[in-house]
């Protein structure tokens, strides 16, 4: 997914966004998160073509393909028998959709009434660190950069844990904030 993922950004600040627009739709096949690639491509075909960008077959199609890919997967699971993604969350994972940030909010709460677990102290140290790296790349990096940030923190923090585990995986979906790594690397440099 990661590679996938920096492969759409290299390719449509390279102007080739027919790829872009497939590697989009091979990230979200891999992870659905992916779908927030739409925001930075946005940002890219934008400053490209300007406010008509959508007369651009290949710019539009390099926009859509990552939702694209989310109808794609749910037109599969309902063909196939399978219970759809939002069930699968919802009934296996009891993971179900939620405000952002209520998730930080208990993960917080937790933190300051209670003994919490290391790793529910370590989700929250990742979110502020994360944070502090999207503001850091929205500084140092292109615009579509931050976004992608932005939004990939906010798409994570809309899944809420119905087992009371606040911020679970969120280190582990911190991976894919790889901005982060570059503008920290750049300022450091």
């Amino acid at each position: 997914m990661l590679l996938v993922t920096v492969s759409t950004f290299y390719l449509a600040q390279q102007n080739r966004f027919a790829a872009a627009g497939a590697a989009a739709f091979l990230a979200t096949l891999t992870r659905a998160q992916s779908v927030v690639l739409v925001v930075p491509l946005l940002i890219i075909v934008w400053r490209r073509f300007g406010a008509r960008w959508w007369h651009d077959r290949r710019a539009l199609s390099s926009v859509l393909a990552a939702p694209a890919a989310v109808v794609a997967y749910q037109v599969y699971l309902i063909a196939a028998g399978l219970p759809r993604a939002d069930e699968a969350y919802r009934n296996l994972w009891k993971s179900v959709p939620t405000v952002p940030g209520y998730e930080l909010w208990l993960a917080i709460q937790h933190v300051a009434t209670g003994s919490p677990t290391i790793g529910r102290r370590l989700a929250l140290v990742v979110f502020f660190v994360a944070a502090a790296l999207t503001v850091l790349a929205f500084k140092r990096l292109p615009p579509e950069y931050g976004a992608y940030m932005l939004t990939m923190i906010i798409l994570i923090l809309t899944r809420h844990d119905q087992l009371g585990r606040p911020l679970l995986s969120f280190s582990r979906h911190a991976l894919m904030l790889f901005p982060g790594l570059i503008a920290l690397a750049a300022t450091i440099r």
